[in-house]
């Protein structure tokens, strides 16, 4: 809702005009897709959110097949038939995960790491789906996804880790996920760390159930995981 908000907001000093239509469930969105298309709308876009988020090929089919561009606002959704999207790169979000997770590894106190949105913001195109949606990018878009995000800093880890329990806790299954987890593994591979050997993790997933998600924390708490 806050950033449905926030996006509202931002369209009307542009003035432009937001059209929502709200579902409860993935199971509700192939409806929902085809009654926002039938409001002779001039664009399709998608916030943050889980539940369109795992169901977002509805939604790309339907837009499609009546040439209305689509753009996202998850960079992890791109290759799920969005032409553009703008958003968290969940991949090096994982990875500054995987810094935190090092630090505390290296006998740094938690209370010393702070909380910190991910730094990265992605801009991609998707150029087969952009031609599928009759979406004609321009050149200067085309122009600032080429300089972006280019070059990444290693991370380094200087002395031997002790092997260290990990506990990697999902809500549910969704792209954005699965790109967080790959960062994750990702920033501890490319740190020099070797899995069950300077490390052992575990992936658990919630299934986008909250009652389950507690047990799930409160049982790495019990067992005294390292992370």
């Amino acid at each position: 809702m806050i950033n449905k908000n926030l996006l509202v907001a931002e369209a009307e000093k542009l003035g432009l005009k937001i059209i929502a239509i709200p579902i409860n469930s993935t199971a509700e969105l192939s409806d929902a897709s085809l009654a926002l298309l039938s409001k002779n709308i001039d664009m399709v876009t998608q916030v943050v959110d889980n539940a369109v988020a795992s169901g977002f090929t509805a939604l790309a089919e339907a837009s499609r097949r009546q040439e209305i561009p689509l753009i996202s606002f998850d960079s992890s959704l791109l290759k799920e038939g969005a032409n553009i999207v703008i958003g968290r790169d969940y991949v090096k979000a994982g990875e500054e995960a995987a810094c935190k997770a090092i630090k505390i590894m290296r006998h740094i106190s938690p209370d010393r790491i702070p909380f910190s949105p991910p730094k990265t913001i992605s801009i991609g195109i998707n150029e087969e789906s952009a031609a599928a949606h009759r979406f004609i990018l321009p050149d200067a878009l085309r122009q600032e996804v080429d300089n972006i995000n280019k070059g990444t800093k290693p991370i380094v880890v200087p002395a031997k880790i002790l092997p260290k329990r990990i506990q990697l806790i999902e809500l549910v299954e969704a792209p954005a996920i699965e790109e967080s987890r790959k960062g994750v593994l990702a920033g501890l591979e490319r740190s020099g760390l070797r899995a069950n050997t300077d490390y052992i993790l575990n992936i658990q997933n919630a299934q986008g159930d909250f009652a389950t998600l507690a047990n799930l924390i409160d049982g790495a708490v019990t067992n005294k995981v390292d992370e």
